[in-house]
C-alpha cells in the first residue's frame, strides 16, 4: 500500500518502542492516550 516491505515496518515499529521504553502494542496505546494522541 505505501510502497515499503514489511519488514520496515517492523524496524520502524522496534525503533518507536524503543525510543518510548515500551515493550508491547497495549503499552504503546497507553502511551499514545497520555499523549493525547487519541482519545
Amino acid at each position: 500500500l505505501l510502497g515499503i516491505s514489511a519488514h520496515t515496518v517492523t524496524s520502524y515499529v522496534r525503533d518507536i518502542y524503543r525510543k518510548l521504553d515500551i515493550s508491547s502494542r497495549a503499552e504503546a496505546a497507553v502511551e499514545a492516550a497520555r499523549r493525547g494522541l487519541v482519545s
